[in-house]
């Protein structure tokens, strides 16, 4: 089962292959171009959350991230120890309930079991404001042995 405690020993163990290291500037700059620094912005699955940090050391006040790791959610608060820890969301991203103007998508949508997909448009649609955006990086390919 994809829970917690497996996020969390990925990133004990160091299997983190998804992770670039840095802010995917993807991201970063539609969120700069199209976005005041009032925008709520979500970022689900977010692990090190390094978009995250980016736009919050920009002035970005309403940005969260949500991962089920407590561990990495963890390392991203003692490298970015002015985030508010409220604001990092460990907990399953079904259960959010607030309102956003965009959400971030990386590699989240990959990590989530097939047979959640419907269950997470369903999500995307009920967590952005009506004139909320879905903006992320997606690959069309078939991946056969698991979570990235």
């Amino acid at each position: 089962m994809l829970d917690s405690n497996y996020w969390n020993d990925r990133y004990l163990e160091d299997k983190t292959g998804w992770d670039i290291g840095y802010p995917n500037k993807v991201l970063t700059d539609f969120i700069e171009a199209n976005y005041s620094q009032e925008a709520r912005i979500l970022m689900p699955g977010a692990g090190s959350a390094y978009e995250i940090e980016y736009l919050w050391n920009l002035g970005y006040k309403n940005v969260y991230a949500c991962d089920l790791s407590i561990e990495v959610k963890e390392r991203f608060l003692k490298r970015v120890p002015t985030f508010p820890n409220t604001q990092y969301l460990t907990q399953d991203f079904f259960s959010i309930s607030q309102k956003f103007d965009v959400i971030l998508e990386q590699t989240f949508f990959c990590a989530i079991d097939p047979s959640l997909r419907s269950k997470y448009t369903e999500q995307m649609h009920a967590l952005l404001d009506t004139e909320g955006k879905l903006y992320g990086v997606l690959f069309n390919m078939q991946k056969e042995d698991g979570p990235p």
